[in-house]
């Protein structure tokens, strides 16, 4: 080759490779080889026309069509990663389980994970949400303890197990069905209402009753049955007339909230709310256990 030519192709590479002063160059057949100073190969282009080097520091341009890694993996620093599909990640390459791996950022999928076979965890404790209010996730399937600090949904079929410490149905209330129901106050129900305009007398079958004083003109007694444990009654004034008097009497010999024999329980102030709850405790004496307005023994 001329020495003309061998200048053109040292200024070329030169120029493009910014590799500094070129020491030598080579041709071994069909391939040119540029060496340091040592006489090492740092590069060559083989007659082919594919470029081959130890090194490269390339600080701009595009680089397309071609495989990054295929021989030798290393790491790779991206400010935007794009990719058609997974590229071959599987479920026995997506976590190197002989080290625990690092991923910040958040992340978009719009792809279906593979398979998972190792343990997916947070860098932080309670920092980071899974889906989102506009993003939500459809099922979710759970073979084991679902450890939950506070759990809101819209409805839940429960079909096992135990719920402790929770109110039911303190917002809203509906119908429930159980084969035993314990209490450790006073079980509240209410079985039918009985509206009374005049004097009535409460009947032990209508236990669990609700008794007003609807359509009264005047004040009406309630007579209570006698007291036998478990009984219970509800009273309310819901007449017009905010003055009447409502009076609840116990039979011979009882007593309502330890009062006299045979006593009353009334209400006797003008309030428009005034109700409350009474259950014989045993075969003698009655409890109020809860009342609205302005009740007395009498």
């Amino acid at each position: 080759m001329s020495k003309i030519k061998k200048v053109l192709i040292a200024v070329i590479i030169g120029s493009v490779l910014s590799i500094g002063t070129m020491m030598a160059w080579a041709a071994l057949g069909d391939i040119w080889s540029i060496r340091n100073q040592s006489g090492t190969d740092v590069a060559r282009v083989n007659s082919a026309g594919t470029f081959i080097a130890t090194t490269v520091d390339i600080n701009g341009g595009a680089i397309d069509g071609a495989t990054v890694g295929a021989t030798s993996a290393s790491t790779g620093a991206f400010s935007t990663l794009t990719a058609t599909t997974f590229g071959g990640i599987t479920s026995a390459n997506l976590v190197d389980k002989s080290a625990t791996e690092t991923i910040t950022g958040k992340w978009t999928m719009s792809y279906l994970l593979p398979t998972l076979d190792a343990h997916l965890l947070l860098t932080a404790d309670d920092t980071y949400d899974l889906g989102s209010s506009a993003k939500e996730f459809r099922n979710l399937y759970i073979d084991g303890t679902a450890n939950i600090d506070s759990l809101v949904a819209d409805t839940a079929d429960i079909n096992g197990g135990t719920i402790d410490g929770a109110t039911v149905g303190a917002t809203i209330r509906r119908m429930g069905k159980f084969t035993t129901l314990q209490a450790t106050s006073y079980l509240l129900y209410l079985s039918k209402i009985v509206n009374c305009d005049t004097d009535t007398a409460v009947t032990v079958a209508n236990s669990g009753a609700l008794y007003t004083n609807a359509g009264a003109t005047t004040a009406v007694i309630y007579t209570l049955p006698a007291a036998a444990e478990g009984l219970m009654y509800l009273f309310s004034s819901v007449a017009t007339d905010t003055t009447l008097d409502m009076t609840i009497t116990a039979g011979a010999g009882d007593k309502i909230n330890g009062g006299s024999a045979a006593g009353s329980y009334a209400a006797t102030a003008t309030e428009e709310k005034r109700a409350c709850t009474i259950v014989a405790v045993d075969a003698t004496n009655w409890r109020v256990i809860s009342e609205v307005g302005t009740w007395a023994n009498q």
